[in-house]
């Protein structure tokens, strides 16, 4: 399943709940590495209220790897 069909379905089933309260969700490694690079690819379209979320799984790759890994990391966008 791609990321849109993804959050599609979130959005279907978020409006059967309140969210006001936010959402829980913990994600895996490879779904914190997944959405770095679609972070890194799609930055300059993200919404300005997704920053916090960016920042949250930015953080989590810079905090996970060393800065020779996150280059060889990022550079592997495709």
């Amino acid at each position: 399943m791609k990321l849109p069909d993804i959050l599609q379905n979130c959005e279907n089933e978020s409006n059967q709940s309140d969210l006001k309260d936010g959402v829980d969700y913990h994600f895996t490694e490879e779904e914190i590495k997944s959405l770095a690079k679609f972070i890194r690819r799609n930055q300059d379209s993200l919404p300005d209220e997704l920053s916090a979320f960016r920042n949250l799984v930015e953080s989590r790759i810079y905090n996970s790897m060393s800065i020779q890994e996150v280059k060889r990391f990022y550079s592997q966008l495709q």
